[in-house]
């Protein structure tokens, strides 16, 4: 009988839950999502691996940087220590994936 008394109760009520992925919900100011590296602009000076706790910051060989979105905390500490700001956290955060590779970021 009570759970006859909920049903009725919520009926008359809006949805609680969102229709995520066909409506995109709103994202906070100053949400920490999936990096943004502009390469162009980067002057490799590899400050963002050093400071970077989790690690999940690599130097490649052409003197850039590569981020594994799967090991990163999304504290922001990259995009604080670099001197040209060339990294930002958007707020993207739909990175689901079947496939690891796709979660690196160039």
């Amino acid at each position: 009988m009570k759970i006859v008394k909920e049903v009725l109760k919520a009926l008359g009520k809006k949805p609680v839950t969102s229709k995520f992925p066909l409506e995109q919900p709103e994202v906070p100011e100053g949400y920490r999502g999936k990096i943004l590296y502009e390469e162009k602009k980067c002057i490799s000076c590899f400050t963002c691996v050093k400071f970077c706790p989790s690690p999940a910051i690599f130097p490649t060989k052409e003197k850039k940087v590569k981020f594994d979105m799967g090991r990163c905390i999304f504290c922001g500490r990259c995009q604080e220590v670099c001197p040209v700001k060339c990294i930002h956290l958007t707020k993207k955060f739909d990175m689901v994936t079947n496939n690891r590779e796709s979660l690196w970021v160039e």
